[in-house]
């Protein structure tokens, strides 16, 4: 109901002087397929290159943000990554920021990158659980899994209801051809998501 409201108020202004809020509205809706449409309509470097002002309020980066999540959950890494670049170069310490920067340099294959990243946000703050569980899974890429496998036990011991922690540690089980720890972590992630396909099906496959 709010949102149809905000709607019918945008339509009424100049659209260039409310760009954020109009990413916003699309975000807020979780409409990303329109979000991104709407970019790439305008211009995707027109838009982006409007966001440029750090602020304490971080308005420009979280603008940022959303359409780079937009552009991930529809799978175009290479603009997720273009935007969450110049969101973090705007706020640098924002660590949501800086985790979802590194999930996407993972998807265009620049590891040594996100490895940076990712450690750097692990000596910003050591108790940001989930980006242990995203750590590890970089490090299960490049088959350092034992390595991974220290990251999940550190994710798990922050917060024990981290789905994908449980779920990536069910991989790492897998890979070891230990069915019986697989077994238990697959059962965890039932547990915090009785209706969690994925892991309902690899139950019956082990």
């Amino acid at each position: 109901y709010y949102l149809d409201s905000a709607y019918q108020y945008l339509l009424k202004l100049d659209e260039a002087s409310i760009l954020k809020e109009w990413v916003q509205y699309y975000f807020f809706r979780s409409d990303f397929q329109r979000l991104t449409q709407w970019v790439e309509q305008r211009g995707f470097d027109e838009i982006i290159g409007q966001f440029d002002q750090a602020s304490y309020t971080n308005d420009d980066a979280w603008a940022l943000y959303r359409v780079g999540e937009s552009y991930y959950k529809i799978q175009n890494w290479k603009r997720a990554n273009a935007c969450f670049e110049k969101a973090t170069t705007l706020a640098p310490f924002h660590l949501e920021i800086q985790n979802k920067y590194a999930m996407s340099l993972m998807r265009v294959n620049r590891t040594y990158e996100a490895r940076k990243v990712f450690e750097f946000i692990i000596a910003e703050n050591p108790n940001f659980e989930k980006v242990y569980a995203n750590y590890g899974y970089l490090l299960s890429l490049l088959d350092d899994w034992d390595l991974a496998k220290v990251q999940y036990d550190k994710a798990l011991s922050l917060n024990p209801d981290l789905l994908f922690a449980w779920l990536n540690s069910a991989a790492y089980y897998l890979q070891m051809g230990n069915l019986g720890e697989a077994r238990y972590c697959l059962e965890e992630v039932i547990r915090i998501e009785p209706n969690h396909a994925q892991a309902q099906q690899l139950l019956k496959e082990i």
